[in-house]
């Protein structure tokens, strides 16, 4: 049973914003890429543009994440 909850995922349709972000809705199967790439942009990005960042960055989740970050709310957000 435990098993067949388990889906092999080979990553065939990654779906990205206009702005260049990694879309993720949740899945535990993406979690790492998502926190891979959100990590180097993160890293990346300047101290002036931490906002913009940050925006991008939420604006790019989706389903069950985008809902987590409503529950943590913007003011932790930001």
């Amino acid at each position: 049973m435990a098993l067949a909850s388990l889906r092999y995922d080979y990553g065939g349709d990654i779906q990205e914003t206009k702005g260049g972000m990694f879309v993720y809705d949740g899945a535990p199967t993406r979690f790492y890429e998502w926190k891979f790439r959100t990590h180097i942009r993160w890293e990346a990005t300047k101290p002036e543009d931490i906002g913009k960042t940050m925006s991008q960055i939420v604006d790019s989740l989706r389903g069950e994440a985008a809902l987590i970050a409503m529950d943590v709310g913007l003011t932790d957000l930001m």
